[in-house]
Formats: structure tokens, sequence, C-alpha cells
């Protein structure tokens, strides 16, 4: 009977089901998930498994080929567009052109397309 009086009591005192607990600073964290799923979020709600990362797909973006002019500014064909350093395609922006092969940077993570034969 002490237990369980110690026990409610204890749970009073924390202030139960409402335990709240505040931060020394008024900071607000956001997670960006990248597609991934969130940690933070429930796997399953209202009795039923939740998709997680359900970001629309990206289009695919094909390297068609990669032109070098006298000047040494080269340009490449990424469908059907032509692009040059630091242009942007869909969500990338191209960051180099190299002889075999174009690195877009799109979340702070490079794509590197290669010539498709």
């Amino acid at each position: 009977m002490r237990v369980l009086l110690l026990a409610c009591l204890t749970w009073g005192l924390v202030g139960g089901a409402g335990l709240v607990v505040a931060s020394q600073h008024d900071e607000v964290s956001t997670y960006d998930s990248k597609g991934k799923c969130d940690p933070f979020v429930p796997l399953v709600q209202e009795g039923r498994l939740v998709p997680c990362g359900a970001e629309e797909p990206r289009e695919t973006l094909v390297l068609a080929g990669i032109i070098w002019d006298s000047s040494g500014d080269p340009v490449a064909l990424i469908n059907n567009t032509q692009v040059g350093v630091g242009d942007a395609i869909n969500d990338y922006q191209v960051a180099e052109i190299r002889h075999d092969a174009v690195v877009l940077m799109g979340d702070g993570e490079p794509l590197v397309l290669q010539i498709q034969f």
C-alpha cells in the first residue's frame, strides 16, 4: 500500500501524463529527412502503417552529350537542354563538366551523370 501511495504522489508531483520538459533555449529545430523516414514521426497512425519518404520522384536526368568549344567553356546536353557550369536543371545546379561526365549538385549531394552510349 505504501508503494502504491508513493507512486501516486510521485506521479502527481511530476505532472502525470502531461509531463513537459522545458528547454533553456527558445530555438526551433527542424529535420530535413531528404526523402528518408523521419525518425520523429510514428510509423503507425490510427492503426495503419504510414509510408515514409513519400516525396515525388524526380525526373530522370539523361546526359546525351558534351561539347567543348575553342574558348574552353563546355556545354552539356541534359534532357534536350543545353547547360553550362553554374546553370540549373530541375532541382540541380551544374557544378562541373568533365570530358565524360557532368557533376550536378542538389540538396548538398553530388549526382554524376555519365554519357550513355
